[in-house]
């Protein structure tokens, strides 16, 4: 192998490690909505506003998704979180994680929220 194909491949396992470490129990990481949609129980839809803000901190000794803002509830670990990619829920809702994107659900009786974003480990 040549220098220039293994600076090819050390710079792009460099690229695609860097930005994703693990996830370990402590981080914090802060987190901004990309699309929110409501939907009643009599299909009427409503957009939320975007860009909302929020953090969380996955806290070991609860072993909970503890959230800062945004309105997000506590939500309990399925399973530890390994790499970045884990699942939260309770029994109303649902929070996955992977690779810094992110899909959350709340369940009402007569309705439902989605929403969609991204988030950064700071």
């Amino acid at each position: 192998m040549n220098n220039k194909k293994i600076t090819t491949a050390l710079t792009l396992l460099l690229l695609l490690g860097s930005g994703m470490a693990g996830a370990e129990w402590g981080d914090v990481y802060y987190c901004i909505t990309k699309t929110a949609d409501k939907t009643d129980f009599y299909g009427g839809k409503t957009k939320s506003e975007l860009g909302n803000g929020f953090k969380f901190k996955l806290d070991k000794t609860r072993k909970r998704m503890v959230f800062g803002s945004g309105g997000f509830h506590e939500i309990d670990w399925s399973d530890t979180p390994i790499g970045e990619s884990w699942v939260g829920k309770t029994n109303l809702s649902f929070f996955h994680f992977e690779r810094g994107r992110f899909i959350y659900s709340f369940h009402r009786m007569f309705d439902v929220e989605v929403s969609t974003g991204t988030c950064d480990k700071f």
